[in-house]
């Protein structure tokens, strides 16, 4: 009783002496600012969603990508690139692609074509920012052709056994109590569970039994004496035996332990022995508790009496997620380090899924709400497949790429498992990071190799444009708008322009035109190229693959894929088109109300050249135009006024199409101006009320598309006028999920590998809930795999299972 008394006073008295150490660290060393300075430059950590991992020939890979901002721990605001590359599994580079990151998230599908034989990949995610860096932040994800074919020739390997014996903190210090963590893989890389362990001396007198966890974890207490030697006898399910000796016992250097303790408290113990204490400087230990670039300064003499020092830190005062707690010495030396996660209550949220069957439409509508207290809105993938699946297998998910990844080193096995919901999540990670010792971020880096900024946030394609022959004073370069790009005048200087920050799609054209100060248009002698920023990608054959363990099947088996109908091979009816000479005059539209008859604006032959997209136009009538999906946004348009009305910020006019208001602007998203017969725009609006103070923009729609547009200039066309240039490395650009064609549902090669949907982009707030529509295919169960991030920085991964009734079908 008194010493469970004398230690709650300790813990008290700890608790307060440990937040006025934190308060006082004012004098940053040159550690410190080394460590701070190793982490100025903003980091990166990518998650890609996939579909599937085991795909067949004809399909395509969907994808949803997440890029996150490690210190602010939320998505990455600022558009860049980012590079899907697909390895062989030697390795060797197969195919790499390009796609838009747009506020931390990105989607998109590559085809998986006859090119790709049945067989392992590796898909790779990454931007050129991450090439800073020496460590690796990239996302890796194993993935495999499959076909109707035996799965290979299985190779038999020896059985053999790797047996790690890791003590916490790195040193296994004799006299005083010592954790040791056991770490076990087979051949194959993989974690391997035991029949028994026993630890015995010399003498071979049995002193512990050491019980397995999951992966081939374990951990034992062990107080080492020095006159002492011992060994671990470990026996397998297979009868082998393997004897491994304990790691030598250190006597030079303290070690530092971790223990989760009642309360919102852990306890960090620096345990040593009589010949540490008088072998260092006692009084100029420190502990240092950091995370991406922010360190927080413990001062820990060590108890002349006492082989363990011990104080305890609320869980409040550290981190959310990874903790890294090193002990330093006097002289600034990293003695010993221990990783600790703690489990904040931002680091997960929840959503409820429902389901209905729509027997009419032959359709399932898919239902996903809010759950919890995080209110934030949320942007979320979703993917579909038959409960039983083979398809699904990946070693990550959001949550064991952002939490965990970045702080390991080397590849951990099935990272994903430890969020999942089980209740021995927290007891077998920190048995993970009680094995793991040293951080993936080494001092000796850290105080003498600090990154350099060779690479910058790629925005965009660079184009670079040379004119063949001199131009008047009064000329300038004029780059039409893409679907993606606002139109532009330029200055040329020694008759070179750039042009940077083109999102620009493969193979799209970019226009350009001489005008003058009257605005008329020429077409001008240029020489156009694109400067490549992008270093070439590296080959993963000696380094990635090697260390992702592949599991080999235990027999030979067929695999039993979908019968599928390959698209290039349906048959089209024959169509005879005939075509009847179209007509130029276009009549006054009635729906155009009297008063704007003088006012309205028809659209030209010229116009949609200039502007091809109806967006063009109203930006250059004088409003801001913001297109693709942002994070947490409804719409992929917005259109606000240029001026700013109180302090709400910019507001957004009235937009109408044929009279009738547009409360969702996705309608004009991609609307080719040659699509409009006319339209009216007005930055003030004085006929449309007080709400038209804002501006109004109404649209008409072209009501007969066998009359040619009018032409301003009939007797020269405006195409003559403009120089083309077709982008060669431009962004891929994500289509619409459509469902593989297969020849039957719900047999065994669909429910192994078969696709039912893919949703990429789903927004969720406090008080909106988000549906969609998929196939019944009339599996009796499905599974949702969601994965997501909130506009906090929350993550979320969850898989769902729906059981349908399809009885009635």
């Amino acid at each position: 009783m008194f010493s469970q008394l004398l230690f709650k006073l300790f813990t008290i008295s700890l608790l307060l002496f440990t937040s006025f150490l934190f308060a006082q660290n004012s004098n940053k060393s040159e550690l410190i600012e080394n460590y701070s300075s190793y982490f100025e430059l903003p980091r990166q950590s990518a998650y890609i969603h996939l579909n599937k991992t085991h795909f067949t020939e004809n399909e395509e890979i969907w994808f949803k990508a997440y890029l996150r901002t490690r210190q602010l721990e939320k998505s990455f605001s600022e558009k860049t690139t980012l590079y899907i590359d697909i390895f062989e599994s030697d390795g060797l580079l197969f195919k790499s692609e390009k796609f838009i990151v747009d506020n931390g998230v990105s989607h998109g599908n590559i085809k998986i074509d006859s090119t790709m034989q049945s067989g392992t990949y590796y898909l790779r995610g990454s931007t050129q920012w991450m090439k800073n860096f020496k460590e690796d932040d990239s996302f890796m994800q194993k993935i495999t052709i499959v076909s109707n074919k035996i799965s290979g020739n299985i190779i038999e390997k020896e059985k053999a056994y790797d047996i790690q014996l890791l003590p916490e903190g790195g040193h296994l210090i004799h006299s005083t109590t010592n954790t040791v963590g056991v770490k076990v893989l087979d051949q194959d890389g993989f974690g391997a569970s035991f029949k028994s362990a026993t630890i015995k001396n010399q003498n071979g007198i049995n002193l512990l039994q050491i019980k397995g966890k999951p992966y081939g974890f374990a951990k034992f207490d062990i107080i080492p004496v020095p006159t002492q030697t011992y060994t671990a006898h470990f026996t397998f399910d297979d009868n082998t035996e393997v004897v491994v000796p304990l790691p030598n016992v250190v006597n030079t250097t303290p070690s530092i332990a971790v223990v989760e303790e009642d309360g919102g408290v852990i306890s960090i113990k620096i345990k040593s022995n009589y010949q540490i204490r008088n072998t260092i400087n006692r009084q100029g230990l420190y502990v240092l508790l950091h995370k991406n670039g922010i360190a927080k300064k413990i001062k820990t003499p060590l108890n002349q009496e006492a082989n363990i020092s011990a104080f305890v830190v609320s869980k409040s005062s550290l981190f959310s997620g990874m903790n890294t707690i090193t002990l330093f010495d006097a002289n600034d030396n990293p003695l010993s380090e221990r990783l600790y996660f703690n489990w904040a209550d931002e680091l997960d949220f929840d959503v409820a899924v429902s389901s209905l069957i729509n027997q009419k439409s032959d359709s399932i509508t898919i239902t996903l709400n809010n759950l919890g207290e995080n209110t934030s809105k949320k942007n979320l993938s979703v993917s579909v497949l038959p409960t039983n699946t083979k398809g699904y297998d990946p070693e990550n998910n959001i949550l064991s790429s952002f939490y965990l990844k970045p702080y390991l080193q080397g590849t951990i096995e099935n990272p994903k498992q430890y969020f999942n919901g089980n209740n021995d999540n927290k007891e077998n990670l920190d048995l993970l990071l009680l094995t793991q010792g040293w951080s993936s971020y080494t001092w000796e880096n850290i105080n003498s190799s600090p990154p350099k900024k060779g690479f910058d946030f790629e925005q965009g394609t660079t184009v670079v444009g040379k004119l063949n022959r001199s131009i008047e004073s009064k000329e300038k370069v004029y780059v039409h708008p893409t679907f993606h790009n606002e139109g532009l005048t330029i200055a040329p200087e020694d008759n070179m322009f750039a042009l940077g920050g083109l999102y620009t799609k493969t193979n799209e054209k970019i226009s350009f035109s001489l005008i003058n100060d009257k605005g008329q248009l020429s077409r001008p002698s240029l020489f156009v190229y694109e400067k490549t920023t992008r270093v070439d990608p590296i080959n993963i054959t000696s380094t990635t693959t090697k260390h992702i363990p592949i599991r080999k099947p235990l027999k030979e088996e067929k695999l039993i894929v979908p019968q599928m109908i390959d698209p290039s091979l349906i048959e089209l009816d024959e169509v005879i088109l005939e075509f009847e000479k179209k007509k130029t005059e276009i009549i006054d539209n009635p729906n155009v109300p009297s008063y704007l008859k003088n006012r309205i604006k028809v659209v030209t032959e010229d116009d949609t050249f200039l502007y091809p997209f109806v967006t063009d136009i109203i930006r250059q009538n004088g409003f801001v135009v913001r297109e693709e999906l942002s994070f947490a946004s409804t719409s992929r348009i917005s259109i606000t006024s240029r001026r700013v009305s109180g302090f709400s910020g910019p507001r957004s006019p009235l937009v109408y199409l044929d009279d009738v208001e547009l409360l969702d602007l996705d309608v004009l998203y991609g609307l080719r101006s040659d699509f409009i017969e006319s339209y009216y725009i007005n930055r003030f609006d004085s006929r449309s009320g007080s709400r038209g103070g804002e501006g109004v923009v109404r649209l008409y729609s072209r009501r007969n598309f066998n009359i040619d547009l009018p032409s301003t200039n009939p007797r020269k066309k405006i195409q003559n006028n403009i120089f083309t240039y077709a982008i060669r490395e431009g962004y891929s650009v994500a289509k619409k999920f459509y469902n593989p064609v297969y020849t039957i549902l719900n047999d065994k090669g669909f429910i192994n590998y078969g696709t039912i949907h893919w949703e990429p982009e789903i927004i969720l707030s406090k008080n909106r809930v988000n549906t969609f529509n998929i196939i019944n295919t009339n599996t009796k169960s499905i599974t949702l795999f969601i994965e997501g991030i909130s506009e906090d920085g929350a993550v979320i991964s969850k898989t769902e299972i729906i059981e349908l009734d399809n009885s009635e079908n």
